[in-house]
């Protein structure tokens, strides 16, 4: 009859056991999160829902502050310093919501970074901890 033995039909069936489990191992990768239509479609619109409050509000604040620097500025006989001590913190910061802010990626920050002027005088002195170790270098006996 047909010509196949056990042991050759054995030998075909290891050598496709081995293509596929080659197959399998070597086109293996780790699972990529890919946001679906839906999941886009969602932060998208709790964007925009978001800066419909978001950015009324900010625009407000830094108004307002604006108004309040430039008075700060004007009572302190123009320091800039004062004023922008004022502008700063309520100019600053992001005046709208992104996608990856939502996401948790990028910050969102209200107000802005306020810088202080740093009050070091020449004649300060600073005292730094200095230990000093004491070896025996006397030869052993």
């Amino acid at each position: 009859m047909g010509g196949r033995t056990k042991a050759g039909s054995a030998r075909v069936r290891r050598w496709i056991v081995c293509a596929l489990l080659a197959t399998v191992v070597t086109s293996a990768r780790p699972a990529r999160a890919e946001e679906g239509f839906f999941e886009k479609a969602g932060i998208g619109l709790g964007t925009a829902l978001v800066n419909v409050l978001y950015i009324p509000a900010k625009f407000t604040y830094a108004t307002v502050g604006g108004l309040i620097g430039g008075f700060a500025w004007v009572l302190s006989l123009g320091d800039t310093d004062t004023a922008m001590g004022v502008w700063e913190p309520t100019m600053g910061g992001s005046y709208i919501v992104t996608p990856n802010m939502l996401r948790g990626k990028e910050p969102l920050e209200f107000t802005g970074s306020t810088t202080t002027a740093s009050s070091t005088r020449e004649d300060e002195v600073v005292e730094e901890d200095i230990t000093i170790k004491e070896y025996d270098t006397s030869s052993p006996n």
